[in-house]
């Protein structure tokens, strides 16, 4: 059963007159008091005002240290950036005669020139030079045999080279050897010598035919 509104008040209007009755007569229990409240209404106003500035402290050193890492990463990027230039400075003209050894494209021209040097520094003559089917310039598409390229390691693609000529024993084996040693990778596959055919107005019997076809290979992104 409640009780009805003036009754409560009664009630509790006598507490309150009583406490203050007592907080009146006790000096020590009122400075106690009052100092108790002082420090309680302080503490909370500064939790209040503390609060957000503590937030923000903690924010501001969670991102110094985010970008402290950051700038240790980076740090360490630009030191392996930095060997990384050396040691391309480093290998650089290797890195250069690899490109010559094994382009990026079939280069047949830069090939046959290179064979017309070494035939006239050989004495040797060279006629019916062919080349198979090669694209120059943009995407290879062409199929090749397993033959073509048999030995060939991957993103190795091969350009087959064929032709005849003519010179002496010697300088037939001279011109194969430096052939196989130029810079430009070739790859021999098959030669044939043969006699040539003597005629009484032949003024050099010991000339000899030489046959000869290979691979000329090349560095393909695209290959699979």
């Amino acid at each position: 059963m409640q009780l009805p509104f003036k009754q409560l008040y009664a009630r509790y209007h006598g507490y309150f007159v009583s406490a203050l009755a007592t907080y009146s007569q006790k000096p020590n229990l009122k400075k106690y008091l009052e100092l108790f409240l002082s420090l309680g209404t302080v503490s909370l106003f500064s939790i209040f005002a503390i609060k957000p500035t503590s937030i923000t402290i903690i924010s501001l050193v969670k991102e110094i240290q985010a970008k402290e890492q950051t700038i240790k990463t980076m740090d360490t990027k630009i030191e392996n950036l930095k060997i990384a230039q050396n040691v391309y400075y480093q290998q650089k003209e290797n890195l250069d005669l690899l490109d010559l050894a094994l382009p990026s494209n079939p280069a047949p021209e830069t090939f046959a020139r290179q064979l017309e040097v070494v035939s006239y520094l050989n004495s040797i003559s060279i006629n019916n030079l062919s080349f198979s089917e090669t694209v120059l310039k943009g995407q290879d598409n062409l199929i090749r045999s397993k033959e073509e390229k048999e030995g060939l390691p991957a993103k190795i693609l091969p350009t087959i080279i064929s032709f005849n000529g003519k010179g002496e024993y010697e300088p037939i084996n001279n011109f194969i050897t430096n052939l196989e040693n130029l810079r430009r990778f070739f790859k021999v596959d098959t030669v044939n010598i043969s006699l040539k055919k003597s005629t009484k107005d032949d003024s050099d019997p010991n000339m000899l035919l030489l046959s000869l076809s290979g691979r000329l290979l090349y560095f393909s992104q695209e290959a699979k």
